[in-house]
């Protein structure tokens, strides 16, 4: 792996196989949310207050999934990515049915890199909500 370049972020963004998989852990974090009701301290270890942020957000996702701008997400997603060591050079050349992106997108999944992801986007997001 090595420190990812400003031109690979952008490859990355373009990809549709990680602007899938992003939009699924989108989806996958807000039903998490949803999930942790509260109660004894069920708050997915947040504090009350961006449990409750996040829980907005979440809610949003799950009763009106097909109105989301989940490209933006995923542009979030490479922001958080700037200057990382997550790219891992492409074989040469490359399988048959694969992008010079594959290798990064199935090494950030193995690493649980986009649930951090997730996690990051949805804590940013929550900043703008005021309760």
């Amino acid at each position: 792996m090595s420190n990812i370049t400003q031109e690979q972020v952008l490859k990355l963004e373009a990809s549709p196989r990680f602007q899938n998989v992003s939009k699924q852990y989108v989806r996958d974090r807000a039903s998490y949310l949803l999930g942790q009701d509260g109660n004894a301290g069920n708050l997915a270890g947040l504090i009350p207050k961006e449990w409750a942020k996040q829980r907005f957000i979440g809610a949003g996702i799950t009763l009106h999934p097909n109105s989301q701008d989940y490209q933006t997400w995923a542009s979030q997603f490479t922001m958080f990515l700037k200057g990382q060591d997550v790219w891992v050079a492409p074989a040469d050349p490359l399988p048959e049915g694969t992008t010079d992106v594959d290798p990064t997108i199935d090494a950030m999944l193995a690493s649980g890199k986009f649930d951090e992801l997730s996690e990051l986007t949805y804590a940013l997001r929550a900043t703008v909500i005021e309760f």
